[in-house]
């Protein structure tokens, strides 16, 4: 396995834009792993909240590394926090 450095940021454009089958796997992804964040209901809805932030911050990661691939401007946090 490479080290982590050594990845190029086009390498993931190339795969989850440029191949359908990353595309697929990418909106597979998405689908499984992004959606609502926040969990009310105390501390089992603290639990679940943070079990789902991981999972996102993967989601995340590769969205960030495409962006980056693509030269986008970072994107703005407003989900990053519960709404009020």
């Amino acid at each position: 396995m490479r080290n982590r450095d050594q990845v190029d940021v086009g390498a993931y454009a190339r795969i989850f834009e440029g191949h359908p089958d990353g595309v697929a796997i990418l909106n597979d992804l998405v689908g499984r792993f992004g959606g609502s964040l926040f969990v009310k209901g105390g501390e089992e809805g603290r639990r679940e909240t943070d079990y789902r932030l991981g999972r996102r911050a993967v989601l995340d990661f590769i969205v960030g590394q495409i962006n980056q691939a693509n030269a986008a401007p970072p994107p703005d946090d407003d989900d990053s926090q519960p709404a009020a």
